[in-house]
C-alpha cells in the first residue's frame, strides 16, 4: 500500500498572535473536556486536502512556494466547534477583521492548487 499524507494548507500565526490565543484557550479549557494540541501545533487551515502520496505533497509545496501576502491585521470573533460545541473534535474561532486579506490569500492558495490538478473547494 502506497504510503499517504494526512495534508492540508494552513497559516502558522507569529510569535505574538500565539500568545494571545494561549492567553484565550487557557480559559477555555476548563469549560471543554477534550485533548488539546500544543503551541506548535496551532494554525489556521486555509485548504484541507486529504490522504495524499509524499509525490503530491512534495508538488503542492512546490506551487504554494509563490503564494505570499503582505501581513495584515486580524480580530477574532466568536468560537465554534466541529462537529459541534457539546462534542468539539475541532475547535475554531471567527474572524471579524483581516477576514478580506484571508480570503485574498485562500483564492490564491487554490489557484496555485489547480495548477497541481487539485480542484477547487466547491464550499465557501
Amino acid at each position: 500500500m502506497t504510503e499517504q499524507l494526512r495534508t492540508f494548507v494552513a497559516v502558522v500565526p507569529s510569535e505574538e498572535v500565539l500568545d494571545a490565543l494561549e492567553g484565550y484557550l487557557r480559559r477555555l479549557r476548563p469549560l471543554a473536556r477534550c485533548r488539546w494540541v500544543s503551541r506548535p501545533q496551532l494554525h489556521l487551515t486555509l485548504r484541507f486536502l486529504g490522504e495524499r502520496p509524499p509525490e503530491e505533497v512534495e508538488k503542492v509545496k512546490a506551487a504554494l512556494s509563490g503564494v505570499m501576502v503582505e501581513p495584515f491585521e486580524a480580530s477574532l470573533n466568536g468560537v465554534g466547534g466541529f462537529p459541534n460545541l457539546n462534542r468539539p473534535r475541532v475547535l475554531w474561532l471567527g474572524m471579524r477583521d483581516g477576514a478580506e486579506a484571508l480570503s485574498a490569500l485562500a483564492s490564491r492558495v487554490e489557484s496555485a492548487l489547480e495548477g497541481v490538478g487539485i480542484e477547487r473547494e466547491s464550499r465557501p
